[in-house]
């Protein structure tokens, strides 16, 4: 018998594209990442306040004045890293790196994935995660169950 398909078969179906090397994204492209991606979020911090300062009166600017560089660095990288890969599964880093955030199977990774990841970026020491995993995956992506593939 030959090993042609039959058309008494039925019709096969096919399977989702399950990222075949999660580790495609290597070590230097995510270093990149790392980097332009903290570049894109100091000038979101910078934007963000001067935009107070025109549009904002003396209360705002008093309190943009005194509130805590910390705190302020810590929500607008959040909202950096939060609204980039929720809208566009990207940030700018993996723009120019051509690289995305995927799920398990390869699709867009849901909302509460993306706020799991996000939020597990502020774990101490995890920039460094990378380094201990035989994946090459930070705990951001393995606690979320995301992967950084080639885009």
């Amino acid at each position: 018998m030959s090993n042609a398909e039959s058309p008494y078969d039925p019709p096969k179906a096919e399977a989702l594209k399950v990222p075949e090397d999660p580790t495609s994204a290597h070590i230097g492209r995510r270093f990149l990442n790392l980097v332009i991606d903290y570049l894109g979020a100091v000038v979101l911090m910078v934007a963000a306040m001067v935009v107070a300062v025109i549009v904002g009166d003396e209360n705002t600017i008093k309190s943009i004045e005194t509130s805590s560089d910390f705190l302020f660095g810590i929500v607008a990288s959040f909202a950096y890293y939060f609204l980039l890969e929720a809208s566009f599964g990207r940030t700018l880093g993996k723009f120019v790196t051509r690289t995305k955030v995927v799920n398990e199977q390869g699709l867009k990774p849901s909302f509460p994935q993306i706020f799991a990841r996000t939020a597990c970026r502020y774990i101490p020491f995890e920039p460094f995660s990378i380094f201990f995993s035989d994946e090459h995956r930070c705990w951001h992506d393995s606690l979320s169950k995301t992967y950084v593939v080639r885009a």
